[in-house]
């Protein structure tokens, strides 16, 4: 904890010093900064398991573990009102490096994990992380936004080259629903399971443990506000003294390190043998990730455009920023096809990785249509072809074995 707390001080030091982010060791110190806040955020939010519950607990768990990633994605937002043609690109980069890195790492580690965990300790033919009934309500609202962001690419197509307000309505609309969902729906508790440092807390008396919590909820939150926009400005300068192209590091450098909560929270739940709390974790985070996320864009942009005098309802997209999103939604669609029938095989989560590195290899924009079209493809095919009887909602998953609570 301490280790943590040490990492995630100097961002704020710096911020308050007004160091100018302008350097390598200045972006390592912010990045620093929410990588340490984020090892904070998991360990008081899974120890808020022992008040909450497991079901509320997660649910909440998924929120705060993508706050990062909102507080950098809405500083290039904010920033591009006042220069949309600098910003714009970078925001919808930062989004769908995330939502990418989010399923193509983070499901496939978590599944992979799981798995091998299984095979280990409880099921040694084990081939499959079975997910609870209760994820069929993720899967089917992430489904529905990621059916509709692949809206944004065809409009571009068709003239309307942005994401505007309707968007917002929408993708936060879903998001209202699915809360909705959530919240009349029955969820089933468990005894806390943590170890390490969320054991510790969990076992302390309960108000002693209350105020620890919500100190290391006030903490992280501090520090990720006071890393956010010297963060992705630090990397806008690395790139640009450097010759670094700076979209590749707000796309990818700046969610490694925003998203390493979900990583971070998901990966331990699996390797204690909680694959279903893991994999859990991760789809609620893409949930969040694809509505609430994608959706505030336009508003936090509409919102500085006024406050700079611009006329502004929309966020400008260009070519670049629709290939990006065809391939985040394509990729979506082929991870919720692999899942569809509430359990994931390792050869599954395998592809999905592989897929996902693949994609560096290709950076172009006509690469990026073409694997958004194969991903497409074999969603199709493993729906369709493979195996249609996926095609509805079961108790349990029909290729493997359990995956742990």
């Amino acid at each position: 904890m301490a280790a943590a707390v040490a990492v995630g001080t100097p961002a704020i030091v710096s911020r308050i010093a007004r160091v100018a982010p302008e350097s390598v060791t200045t972006a390592a110190v912010f990045g620093a900064g929410v990588v340490g806040a984020s090892l904070v955020l998991a360990w008081a939010g899974e120890a808020a398991e022992e008040d909450l519950g497991q079901g509320l607990a997660l649910a909440i768990l998924a929120f705060i573990a993508v706050v990062p990633e909102y507080a950098v994605d809405l500083v290039l937002a904010l920033r591009a009102g006042g220069n949309p043609e600098r910003y714009a690109p970078l925001a919808a980069a930062n989004t769908t490096g995330a939502n990418r890195l989010l399923i193509g790492v983070g499901w496939a580690l978590v599944a992979f994990i799981a798995i091998s965990y299984m095979r280990r300790h409880r099921f040694p033919e084990a081939k499959a992380l079975v997910l609870e009934r209760d994820r069929a309500i993720e899967i089917c609202f992430l489904a529905v936004a990621s059916i509709y962001s692949l809206s944004i690419p065809v409009r571009y197509v068709l003239g309307a080259k942005q994401l505007n307000l309707f968007d917002s309505f929408v993708l936060v609309g879903i998001f209202g629903l699915y809360l909705f969902r959530l919240a009349r729906g029955e969820r089933v508790e468990h005894e806390f399971e943590g170890v390490g440092i969320a054991s510790e807390i969990a076992a302390l008396p309960a108000r002693k443990r209350r105020r620890l919590i919500g100190a290391m909820m006030v903490f992280a939150g501090i520090v990720i506000l006071a890393s956010a926009d010297p963060f992705a400005e630090s990397l806008i300068q690395v790139g640009h003294r450097y010759g670094i192209n700076e979209f590749l590091l707000i796309q990818w450098l700046a969610p490694l390190a925003s998203e390493a909560p979900e990583l971070i929270i998901a990966c331990t739940f699996a390797l204690r043998g909680r694959g279903q709390a893991g994999i859990g974790a991760v789809i609620s985070s893409e949930v969040n990730q694809w509505t609430v996320l994608v959706g505030t864009l336009p508003i936090a942009y509409t919102i500085s455009a006024f406050a700079h005098g611009r006329s502004g309802w929309a966020l400008p997209l260009d070519g670049q920023q629709a290939a990006e999103f065809f391939l985040t939604g394509a990729q979506s669609l082929l991870a919720i096809a692999f899942i569809a029938n509430l359990s994931i095989e390792r050869w599954e989560a395998v592809l999905l990785f592989s897929l996902f590195a693949l994609q560096f290899v290709f950076p172009q924009i006509q690469s990026r249509v073409a694997m958004a079209v194969v991903y497409l493809v074999l969603a199709a095919a493993v729906i369709v072809v493979v195996d249609r009887h996926r095609i509805g909602w079961r108790g349990r998953g029909a290729r493997g074995a359990g995956g742990g609570s």
